[in-house]
């Protein structure tokens, strides 16, 4: 029953994540706060391997103001909706902190308020992921811990491009 909001439009989409026309995001918005699930296509690279540039994401209302840690949520922030993983969740506060799977570095501490709904599956190759299920939730958390080593990874990978590139302008 989920609302096709929006599917197979590029048009409508800006080329970065989750990043939609004004129109598009208040429709999403409004069908989540009356508790309707939506689906759209996603675009960008910040989730990536979890979700691809292009795939469709559905993403159910929110249940309950408690987020589990390691759940993909949409949020809005900046006047945006977005899509990232919630890595830590502070009840005090009643912030999340969110990041997006890509990411080796940074991350964004939102309201409790904002978050809109939670990812429950992705659409790739014609097959449902799920990506609410406790598996999911743990891989997630896991490639955010393992951050640290990632970013030493994409650094070791930048510097031959570095050297080749300057051993080229001289």
């Amino acid at each position: 029953n989920a609302a096709w909001v929006v599917h197979g439009s590029h048009y409508l989409f800006h080329p970065e994540p989750v990043i939609v026309m004004h129109e598009t995001q208040y429709i999403i918005t409004s069908l989540l706060r009356q508790h309707t699930p939506v689906s759209f296509q996603a675009f960008g690279p910040s989730m990536h391997p979890t979700i691809r540039n292009g795939e469709s994401v559905f993403i159910l209302p929110l249940a309950s103001e408690a987020v589990l840690c390691g759940s993909v949520i949409l949020y809005t922030y900046n006047g945006r909706i977005t899509v990232h993983r919630c890595v830590f969740n502070d009840k005090r506060t009643k912030r999340a902190f969110t990041v997006g799977d890509a990411a080796v570095t940074g991350g964004d501490w939102i309201p409790a308020q904002d978050v809109l709904g939670v990812a429950e599956s992705v659409r790739r190759n014609g097959r449902i992921r799920r990506l609410d299920s406790r598996w999911a939730r743990w891989t997630g958390m896991a490639r955010y811990i393992l951050r640290p080593i990632r970013f030493v990874i994409w650094k070791l990978r930048q510097s031959p491009h570095a050297h080749a590139s300057a051993r080229r302008a001289s």
